[in-house]
This record gives structure tokens, sequence and C-alpha cells, in this order.
């Protein structure tokens, strides 16, 4: 008997189904996760960022952040995370947010000129969320305030 074919019908089930496992994981590593974000009263949609990947692009690439809209950056640890402006193209608001869920830094306004600078907050924080520049200011968000998300 000829295994030739038999080998041959193997390594096209083979090849299908990785390309199927390929596209599957694909979809979930790229499906946005979307959150709604508190802060006092103040409320956003918010993409998250919860990859090396996701957080690394951050809002690069986008053209503008609407109002009522922003991301959240959620790290494992608290830390002094460190924000930059790359391939940005619009000035944003920085927020960096305790575990307990308290803003403790706001860098207001800033610009996509400012890379490669790097914005850190003076006080660990395990989240930060960037909202469109001004929205900090416009809905009175202070540190200390809450955040729920």
């Amino acid at each position: 008997m000829n295994q030739k074919p038999l080998l041959g019908y193997i390594a096209i089930v083979v090849l299908f189904g990785a390309a199927a496992c390929g596209l599957y994981w694909q979809t979930l590593v790229e499906k946005e996760q979307v959150r709604t974000v508190f802060i006092d009263e103040l409320r956003i949609r918010a993409t998250v960022a919860d990859t090396l990947a996701a957080r690394a692009k951050g809002l690069s690439g986008r053209t503008s952040l609407p109002e009522g809209e922003g991301m959240l950056f959620i790290f494992k640890d608290d830390a002094a995370h460190g924000i930059w402006m790359k391939d940005m193209l619009f000035p944003i608001d920085i927020l960096w947010v305790s575990k307990e869920k308290q803003v403790v830094h706001i860098e207001s306004n800033v610009s996509p000129d400012s890379y490669p600078n790097v914005f850190r907050p003076p006080y660990a924080a395990r989240y930060v969320v960037e909202l469109p520049a001004g929205a900090a200011q416009r809905n009175s968000v202070v540190n200390g305030s809450e955040v729920e998300f």
C-alpha cells in the first residue's frame, strides 16, 4: 500500500488545523477590552491595555480621543510606571492611580512634542488612565480622587 497519499492528507489536515488555531489566537489577542471607569463623577469608556504590547502601543496611531473615552493601563505591580508620547498625534491627560484606586499624580495636557521624555509619578501606582487633554481639570479630578472600574 502506498503511504504517500495518506501522509499528504495528514499534512493538509495539520496545516489547516494550525492555520485555524492561529486565526483563533489572533482574534483573542487583537480583541479590544473595554471597561467603564469612574473617576469621582466622571464616567469614561476606557480601552484596556493589560499586556506589554498593548501598553507599549497605548493610544499611538489614533487621530483623537473623544470626550468620555480613554485608556486604562493595568500593571501587575506597584511602581513609578513611565508613560511616553511615542507616535501620539494629540495631547492627553495622564493619571496615575494607586492599587487602592486613588489618583496619586496627574500630568495635564501632555503634548506629543514631549517625546522622547518619559513621564513618571512621584509615588508608586498600579494603574494609569489616559484622558483627552484638559478632561481632568474640566471634571475637577485631583490627587486623591476615587477611581472605580
